[in-house]
């Protein structure tokens, strides 16, 4: 078939999260259906009295054209997809029941579109090829010696342009990119080795293996950049942990003042993005679905009204804007506390002899020597 570039079209919301909420909105759209087809309502008229959707409804429903991808599923793969003339559809996505109606496709480029199924099998580098990639990792460390050669190489070659790990103290498992192991342990250890000097590398290449089909995946050369004296570090220790803070916060900036007023939808349209959904986001927690872990996105999500769209957000990994479209309401008629005391009781009992312990390790003044031998 051939696939429009862009579909316009309107629908009008009702939210719904249980399944009880979802058959009535299903029953109340089918009755607005049917108004409108027998001529005694019409369909923007009644987005705008009936509609949830804060963003559409003022217009009558209206989402303006939007490029594949850019809406939920369900409400792509009907404007897209199966929807014949101008007839309405009720639909169900993850905001609830939508009736939808197409009131115009572009067809500019008149490209086939299809549907493809995949199928999806891991790719095992042979012991040719990784012996292969060994010799070249080998060599690149015979011709860069030092973190400022390594740094002039991927000038020239991006593709081997060194990358800055986090800090990370004398007792890490754990180096940024690469995992947790005893690969990464070895880096640390190698990192704190007496024998380390800055800028110079640690004269060895570290190998990482798949750690269910155990082949070698990643060669790493490492030299060593910075050391973080103790106690409070410098602005020049920081900064390049700090530059792509500031760097993200300011495009966050500059792409506020170009998405003011407008809906998410109509902002993913504009920039060619697809609209997810992460669910189940909770106060408590710096985790994000589908997003990983980051701590503004969460206030700035529950600082956000519902069905508000939020100020972007600048991430190492890019912008967040969101929309909330539910949240639930905390209990207001508890009378019964007892079960929250026991909780934290029990958090307070778990902690209890870490806490002691660091205590008396700060009181006795210990110096941890243990990453000398582990």
């Amino acid at each position: 078939m051939i696939l429009p570039d862009s579909v316009k079209s309107r629908h009008i919301l009702i939210q719904g999260k249980t399944p009880e909420e979802m058959v009535a909105g299903r029953k109340t759209l089918d009755s607005l259906k049917n108004l409108i087809l027998s001529g005694r309502a019409k369909f923007d008229s009644l987005a705008m009295t009936m509609s949830q959707d804060g963003g559409s409804s003022a217009k009558g429903g209206d989402l303006g054209y939007m490029a594949h991808g850019a809406l939920v599923r369900p409400f792509n793969e009907f404007i897209f997809y199966k929807s014949k003339g101008n007839e309405m559809e009720i639909i169900e996505t993850q905001f609830g029941v939508h009736l939808v109606q197409v009131v115009d496709k572009k067809f500019i480029k008149n490209e086939a579109g299809y549907k493809v199924a995949m199928l999806a099998f891991p790719i095992v580098p042979s012991e040719a090829t990784q012996k292969a990639v060994k010799i070249k990792a080998d060599d690149y460390l015979a011709a860069n010696r030092t973190y400022e050669n390594m740094v002039k190489t991927g000038q020239s070659n991006p593709s081997l342009a060194p990358k800055i790990s986090g800090r990370f103290t004398n007792m890490a498992y754990d180096v940024a990119g690469f995992g947790q192991g005893n690969v990464s342990r070895d880096l640390v250890k190698r990192a704190f080795s007496d024998d380390s000097k800055i800028d110079e590398t640690f004269g060895e290449v570290f190998t990482y293996q798949d750690r269910d089909l155990y082949f070698d995946n990643k060669y790493v050369i490492a030299a060593l950049k910075t050391v973080i004296p103790a106690g409070k570090p410098s602005l020049d220790a920081l900064r390049d942990e700090l530059e792509p803070i500031v760097k993200a916060e300011k495009k966050a900036e500059i792409f506020n003042s170009k998405i003011s007023g407008k809906d998410i939808f109509e902002i993913a349209t504009t920039y060619g993005i697809a609209v997810d959904t992460a669910s189940n986001v909770a106060y408590n927690s710096t985790f994000v679905p589908n997003l990983g872990t980051d701590g503004k996105i969460v206030s700035t999500a529950f600082a956000t009204g519902i069905n508000s769209v939020s100020k972007a957000v600048g991430t190492k990994d890019g912008l967040v804007v969101m929309k909330p479209y539910n949240k639930l309401s905390p209990p207001t008629n508890i009378t019964d506390f007892s079960f929250y005391k026991g909780q934290i009781g029990v958090n307070t009992r778990r902690s209890a002899p870490n806490l002691i312990m660091n205590a008396l390790k700060k009181g006795a003044q210990i110096v941890d020597e243990r990453s000398k031998f582990f």
